[in-house]
């Protein structure tokens, strides 16, 4: 075992932005009540409770791979020799620092490091993302080179504690070693389904040629290890309405190793709520990625499962896929553990763009452009462990995030979330959230209220979220809008401004208010409470509100980030700038910052405005004692001293000048 060193800290820190009720249960097409997937990372039982909500013993780690340490090369199938990139996580929210992650192929076991403080493959420190890296093969295994032996078609499991609270999680991947497996290609006109058909026992690929491939009847996929693939310009074009077009099947033993990737789908008929252009049940190690979606079906991927006679599935990725504006469709998982949606565009979907439905356990919604969705871009319902972060919300229906039946334990984090008709977040239904963190959200323009926290009929439970570090502005309707009695909101190093209604209107349940900017509201900027402690009312400052270039960014004088890097040319500085509460950690805040964290979506991330220097500066960085040289060159030396303070031992200097 290595050594490991832990930080615990009150809330995460999320990576930089890149980019920018109609079903309570969800029918099959036979009638049969489904729910979905059951993934890598569980070593505890799943207790069901009320509408499926997932109840677990402690917050335990969420465990993914990787093939590189990109968010969209996740994945958990590994080819022989191939690194496997972990990334840990806790909903402790425990950052900073090394940790220490085991691996096991049942028999042998290695242990590597996992970081969150830079070291390699680390590549953001303090962000709560904990990375290690290790290789998997046919070779003899050897824990000092970080390499496990897993025979071809095996799984391996990974297990990890990075808060050291007795919750470790755990995760699992496969081995497939077949670099020359069986190709089958089908012309248009030719059976998809007699090509799967004669794939041998151990699968293989079957590769779709341009043109369109129309299908009438459903495929069915019966083995593992099967790849449907095919260009953009292979079009499978689906006739059936309320049937699946490809479906893989209940069976005794899940099927592994099944992916959908690259082609084009579309359909025949108008939308229907019943038939998916994929589906799904009991599958592990399940990939949709890189598809085009111009179909009418209820959903371009699903993965589900009966309601009584449950079947789990667990890795399951929709990544980079496509669902255009000429089809309906969406993305739709329940009862799965360790589900990823990743880097997927949508663009006016009927029903919810992205279905996170129950029952899940371990989901990630990262780096998506979501337009549309009748009900919502996402539906935020009945599961546990969520990471909804890097995302482009853009509306188009009643909510961006539709918040409803018992979701609980997760970061929503550094999200865009803009243009919805109800709310940007509404939480309603019978059984709300709890233990979620909405951060760093840049939430505007929305037709309704920015956050919606509705009033629910006999909660099953008290409900509670954190709403830090946010910027809520020029929403049509209030600010934050709280009328939920059995919920409690806590709400910090906000700024609430330019809302149509009130910045925020509370009507009942429990509300902590402190340290936030609540300004220019035109209802008025409190109804029913008074400003917290160290609210206050003014002009933040924005980099620019001018509509369709709004940049929520802090004018500074010491310097503020834009898409560039650095500019030092404003001539004010922001009142929100080192305004945040004096309790809460800024150490990811560039220097200056001021000691103190910022208000707004930027505070403690290395976005933040710089603060301005409040006086000279009287107090020299302390004496370097322990200057060397060493391995000296004709052209070169090496230094090397044990950097000071910025004043004195304390602070960080920001240059050095070494002279010669």
């Amino acid at each position: 075992m290595k050594n490991t060193e832990k930080k615990q800290v009150r809330r995460t820190e999320m990576h930089k932005h890149k980019h920018e009720e109609s079903r309570e249960k969800e029918h099959s097409p036979h009638g049969h009540l489904f729910f979905g997937v059951s993934l890598v990372i569980i070593s505890v039982m799943l207790l069901f409770a009320g509408v499926g909500v997932v109840s677990a013993a402690g917050e335990t780690d969420g465990i993914s791979t990787y093939k590189s340490t990109e968010y969209s090369s996740v994945a958990s199938v590994f080819g022989d020799g191939e690194n496997v990139y972990v990334m840990v996580m806790d909903w402790v929210q425990t950052k900073g620092g090394s940790s220490v992650a085991t691996i096991t192929n049942g028999i042998e076991t290695i242990s590597i490091n996992i970081h969150d403080d830079g070291t390699p493959p680390d590549t953001k420190a303090n962000d709560g993302h904990y990375w290690g890296v290790f290789t998997v093969g046919t070779d003899a295994t050897n824990d000092g080179t970080d390499y496990l032996h897993i025979d071809d078609g095996d799984e391996a499991t990974i297990t990890a504690d990075v808060g050291s609270d007795g919750t470790e999680g755990t995760g699992t991947i496969l081995a497939y070693y077949n670099t020359n497996p069986t190709k089958i290609t089908v012309q248009p006109g030719e059976s998809i389904q007699e090509a799967i058909n004669n794939l041998p026992a151990e699968g293989g690929i079957v590769e779709l040629a341009p043109g369109v491939h129309d299908v009438y009847d459903t495929i069915v996929i019966n083995k593992s290890n099967v790849t449907i693939t095919g260009t953009h310009s292979a079009v499978v074009n689906h006739h059936t309405a309320g049937t699946d077009c490809f479906r893989i099947p209940d069976q005794a033993l899940p099927l592994k190793n099944i992916m959908f990737k690259g082609f084009t789908t579309t359909s025949e008929y108008a939308y229907t709520s019943q038939g998916y252009i994929i589906h799904a049940t009991q599958v592990h190690h399940f990939t949709v990625e890189d598809m085009i979606d111009n179909s009418c079906a209820r959903d371009l991927a699903a993965v589900t499962s009966h309601q009584v006679h449950q079947k789990f599935s667990e890795n399951i990725f929709f990544k980079n896929n496509i669902c255009t504006e000429d089809g309906k469709s969406g993305l739709f998982a329940q009862f799965s553990t360790n589900v990823h949606f990743i880097n997927n565009t949508f663009y006016h979907t009927y029903d919810y763009a992205i279905n996170a439905n129950r029952d899940n356990k371990y989901i990630y919604i990262k780096e998506n452009y979501v337009l549309g969705g009748t009900n919502a871009n996402v539906k935020v319902y009945s599961s546990s462990y969520w990471d909804i972060s890097n995302n482009i919300f853009a509306g188009g229906g009643q909510a961006c995030l539709d918040v409803l039946y018992g979701p609980q334990i997760g970061v929503i984090k550094n999200n865009t979330i803009t243009g919805a008709l109800v709310a940007g977040v509404w939480i309603r239904g019978y059984a709300g959230p709890r233990n979620m963190t909405f951060i760093n959200n840049r939430i505007y323009n929305n037709k309704g209220h920015g956050i919606f926290a509705e009033h629910m009929y006999n909660p099953k439970y008290h409900l509670d979220a954190d709403i830090i570090n946010n910027v809520i502005y020029n929403n049509d309707g209030d600010g934050i809008r709280m009328e939920q009695p059995d919920m409690t909101l806590n709400i910090g190093n906000n700024i609430i401004t330019n809302n149509g209604g009130y910045g925020i209107n509370y009507g009942a349940g429990g509300l902590t208010i402190s340290y936030n900017d609540v300004w220019n509201n035109a209802g008025g900027n409190y109804n029913g409470i008074s400003a917290g402690t160290g609210d206050i009312e003014a002009d933040p400052k924005f980099a620019s509100t001018t509509p369709g270039e709004e940049d929520f960014h802090l004018r500074s004088t010491a310097g503020r980030w834009t898409e560039t890097g650095w500019v030092y040319t404003d001539t004010v500085d922001s009142p929100c700038i080192d305004a945040g509460d004096l309790n809460d950690e800024y150490g990811n805040e560039p220097v200056p910052n001021g000691e103190r964290i910022n208000m707004g979506a930027y505070g403690n991330t290395d976005e933040a405005s710089k603060s301005a220097p409040t006086g000279p500066d009287t107090t020299p960085p302390a004496e370097v004692t322990d200057l060397a040289a060493s391995n000296p060159t004709f052209t070169s030396i090496t230094l090397t001293w044990t950097a000071p303070g910025d004043d004195g031992n304390t602070g960080t200097a920001s240059q050095y000048d070494i002279r010669y």
